[in-house]
Parts: C-alpha cells; sequence; structure tokens
C-alpha cells in the first residue's frame, strides 16, 4: 500500500477540495496536516461507519445493495418495581 506525502500532486493548489478515506485510522502528522488545511478532510474507519448508519436510508438502492444493512431488536429485560 502507498502513502501519501503532505506534497503529493493530489493536494496541488488546483485542488479545491481534498478527501481521504481510511477503512483504519490516520497518523497524528496527517491529522495534523489535514487540521492545517480548510479544503480537507479526513475521514477514519470509525467515522465512516457512523456516517454509513446515520445516512443509510438516504442511499440509493444499489449501494445498499452493497451493504445490506438490516435492524435487528434486541429485547431488554423489565426490571420488577419492588412491592
Amino acid at each position: 500500500m502507498s502513502q501519501m506525502s503532505p506534497g503529493s500532486s493530489a493536494l496541488s493548489p488546483a485542488v479545491r477540495f481534498g478527501l481521504f478515506v481510511t477503512l483504519s485510522s490516520f497518523t497524528p502528522q496527517a491529522v495534523r496536516f489535514a487540521e492545517s488545511k480548510a479544503t480537507l478532510r479526513l475521514i477514519d474507519g470509525d467515522e465512516l461507519v457512523r456516517l454509513t448508519l446515520q445516512h443509510y436510508e438516504q442511499l440509493d438502492s444499489r449501494y445498499k445493495g452493497l451493504i445490506p444493512l438490516r435492524h435487528v431488536y434486541i429485547p431488554e429485560a423489565i426490571e420488577e418495581a419492588d412491592q
């Protein structure tokens, strides 16, 4: 797997917005670099899962077919009050 350095062409002045997505996490250096760029956004694995779950219902059906999720309900035990 290759790594992109801060001087890579993906972040050239002609680029208006940058988005890097990983299923893992970013190094502290990458996070600091992204924080110094107003037009660069990093999405790590945890945020990707959160965003997917948050916006799943709005996804086109072809993408839902690639990520078939369904609601699962797990009942909780009801604690009885002392009488």
